[in-house]
């Protein structure tokens, strides 16, 4: 988009957090061009994936002032996305509302930003990341495990059930995730890498997950 045409590429950056401010000011340069000041995205229909427009916030929330201003009225009007529909006939479950990326994204953004967030925002991502502690038959945090294959999902699982479960002191949780990391050491023994399709850009998220 025109929009954007001015937006400069990377330079070169002598250090890890000389890369990471470069992120925060394009998160910054994009999103308050890309949404308006309530929140809303101006780039037409449809909107941009929850989760993506959940990356851009914990840009905005490591910014200026008006970033986190923004970042605040972007997440209060954001709506829960699901990645894998539940499959479950119990009602409960059906009206859940955990997603395998944005659930624990919320657990990380309240991790690091917690103090950031207005209350209403607060209360909302509080409520979107205790359901990654709730556990269901099939398709929720704890069937999500170390095969070899796919892992950047059993490792966005084991990240929210450890961080999640210190966030809201859940010993269950962190115990479960404690043993997911064991299993991990298991598989690394046998095979010595991580697996996503052979994929470097989901190998680099697996271990953000990991060292998170």
């Amino acid at each position: 988009s025109d929009l954007f045409d001015d937006l400069e590429p990377f330079g070169i950056a002598e250090t890890q957090e000389d890369r990471r401010q470069q992120i925060v000011r394009l998160a910054s340069a994009f999103s308050h061009r890309a949404f308006d000041e309530e929140g809303r995205c101006v780039l037409g229909d449809p909107p941009p994936p929850t989760r993506e427009t959940m990356w851009l916030c914990f840009g905005l929330l490591a910014g200026e002032k008006a970033d986190r201003v923004l970042a605040n009225a972007i997440l209060g009007r954001l709506e829960m996305e699901f990645h894998i529909p539940a499959r479950s006939e119990e009602q409960e479950e059906a009206a859940g509302e955990f997603d395998i990326f944005i659930t624990n994204h919320t657990v990380q953004l309240l991790r690091l930003h917690r103090e950031k967030l207005d209350l209403p925002v607060l209360e909302k991502m509080e409520r979107w990341g205790r359901v990654g502690l709730r556990d269901y038959n099939g398709d929720r945090q704890s069937d999500y495990q170390f095969h070899g294959y796919n892992d950047n999902m059993p490792s966005k699982a084991t990240l929210g059930m450890i961080l999640g479960g210190e966030l809201f002191g859940d010993e269950a949780a962190v115990a479960h995730g404690l043993w997911n990391l064991r299993q991990l050491r298991d598989l690394l023994s046998r095979r010595g890498t991580l697996s996503e399709y052979s994929s470097p850009t989901y190998s680099a998220l697996s271990l953000a997950n990991l060292t998170e």
